[in-house]
């Protein structure tokens, strides 16, 4: 919550997950529909930002390739007039600030220093910038030890996996019907759909490994065979 009252949630995700979008949404409704109370007016709104800081790329038609941020607010489909300003979603995808050099010449720049390694950023000047020195100072005195691993193993429900798993499908078949078109062969577009959905299943079964997950517990999860999730490591 910042001065003015205005909230932000920040949300972050190391793997893309069905109807992730959805999910944005209703958490920022949530928090606007709970603002007021009996006899509040409309008016004593206010803003709600949802952050979700991503470790995967999403689409995003007709965006430039070189975008880092993408705010989404409620617009007039032709005319691009903004209804109101209270509710805002922004997706910020780590993956895209590798184009980012070392230069720290700008604000944009720390930033993505700061999310792309942490390690090399906390031996820049820029680390001792407003804003920056605490977090930095703070990263290096928190860990995530093993029994904050097992909480979030413990808390991967069913559903959950579901839904990664399904996400991952999708961006696979997505994947594999642009490279069959490429091709131009039915044969290229089947086999581009299986690249794609294994490479989404090993992406998932990476994820699950930074978290400690059991091999058998994946193996359940993704169809992938031990030696193949192993390998991953």
């Amino acid at each position: 919550r910042l001065e003015d009252g205005s909230e932000i949630i920040v949300e972050m995700q190391q793997q893309n997950r069905r109807a992730q979008r959805e999910r944005l949404l209703y958490y920022g409704a949530a928090k606007i529909y709970h603002q007021l109370k009996s006899g509040d007016h409309y008016s004593s709104l206010k803003s709600v930002v949802v952050l979700c800081i991503a470790d995967y790329i999403e689409e995003h038609p007709g965006a430039p390739d070189d975008t880092l941020l993408f705010k989404y607010q409620m617009v007039d489909e032709r005319f691009r007039d903004l209804f109101i300003d209270k509710f805002t979603i922004c997706q910020f995808e780590i993956p895209r600030i590798e184009r980012i050099g070392w230069n720290m010449d700008s604000e944009e720049a720390k930033w993505c220093g700061f999310f792309k390694n942490l390690p090399k950023f906390a031996g820049t000047a820029a680390a001792s910038d407003e804003g920056f020195s605490e977090m930095v100072d703070a990263a290096e005195i928190i860990g995530l030890g093993n029994d904050m691993k097992e909480y979030y193993t413990s808390i991967i429900s069913d559903e959950d996996m579901e839904d990664y798993l399904y996400a991952a499908d999708e961006t696979g078949y997505k994947r594999g019907v642009k490279e069959g078109e490429e091709i131009g062969m039915a044969r290229g577009m089947s086999e581009g759909m299986a690249k794609g959905r294994a490479e989404g299943k090993a992406e998932v079964a990476k994820a699950l490994l930074r978290l400690d997950v059991p091999v058998e517990t994946i193996v359940t999860a993704t169809g992938l065979t031990p030696d193949q999730i192993t390998a991953l490591r």
